[in-house]
């Protein structure tokens, strides 16, 4: 459910280091939209899925937990992934995934790509 990516490239010398984090666009669209989440001790961020849109997060720094579930008939399957990701870690969440961040360390930010506009595709399960 979780798509963890490698870098493409790395390169050092005196200046320092350049990195290639990923090359490729989401089905023959670019990225629309680029965010920074800076995130306090214990706090929770997503709990929703989308439909349309894969997201691509770029851990800066911190510790966070992430459980991810798939989304069959509007509703949450049992089988739930949890990792504990942290800084360079990439990774990407495709659609009809839910999925929900707790900030495990004192902070965390990271960096959120996604292939189409954050509003327009967001949902949330209805809690029973």
């Amino acid at each position: 459910m979780i798509q963890f990516i490698k870098p493409y490239f790395s390169k050092t010398d005196g200046r320092g280091t350049i990195t290639g984090i990923i090359q490729e666009t989401c089905s023959n669209n670019y990225w629309k939209e680029l965010n920074l989440i800076v995130s306090k001790h214990n706090s929770i961020h997503g709990n929703h899925y989308h439909k349309e849109t894969k997201e691509l997060f770029i851990i800066i720094n911190g510790i966070i937990r992430i459980c991810a579930q798939r989304i069959n008939n509007n509703s949450l399957e049992e089988e739930i992934e949890e990792r504990i990701v942290m800084k360079n870690d990439v990774f990407i969440i495709n659609p009809f995934i839910n999925h929900t961040f707790y900030t495990i360390s004192e902070q965390a930010s990271w960096i959120n790509v996604l292939s189409k506009a954050f509003q327009n595709d967001i949902y949330k399960i209805e809690e029973k």
